[in-house]
């Protein structure tokens, strides 16, 4: 485990890179199988791990309070996304949309989990 200052751990992102392959790992099947939920799943994956590793250089080291919050916070990001998607589904601007809240839902509400994890099992 790295450190950065003064008794202050930063976990090594060994979850996020397995989601990161099996997401990697569904993409390709989805090409080959073609189909687009498949696709859909595994691109997700593969954000939210990326954008998990991003979270995780704040929150590590950080107060279990911080690590609530961020599961909070993502939640919240996750619903308010999928609402969105869910509710303008016939519109051309989907792509660069709210739907994006969504992916950085995911992204911090998996730093959150991985992160507490980590902070409770080395209590």
């Amino acid at each position: 485990m790295a450190s950065s200052g003064p008794g202050r751990r930063i976990r090594q992102p060994t979850a996020e890179l397995v989601i990161f392959i099996v997401g990697g790992a569904g993409v390709a099947a989805a090409i080959v199988l073609d189909s687009g939920p498949l696709l859909v799943a595994s691109i997700l994956a593969c954000m939210a791990a990326v954008l998990s590793v991003v979270f995780s250089v704040f929150l590590s080291g950080r107060a279990m309070a911080v690590h609530i919050a961020s599961l909070l916070l993502g939640a919240a990001g996750i619903a308010y996304g999928t609402n969105w998607y869910l509710g303008n589904q016939g519109s051309t601007e989907i792509l660069f949309s709210p739907v994006f809240v969504a992916y950085f839902g995911a992204g911090l509400l998996l730093a959150g989990v991985l992160n507490l994890v980590d902070l409770l099992r080395n209590q």
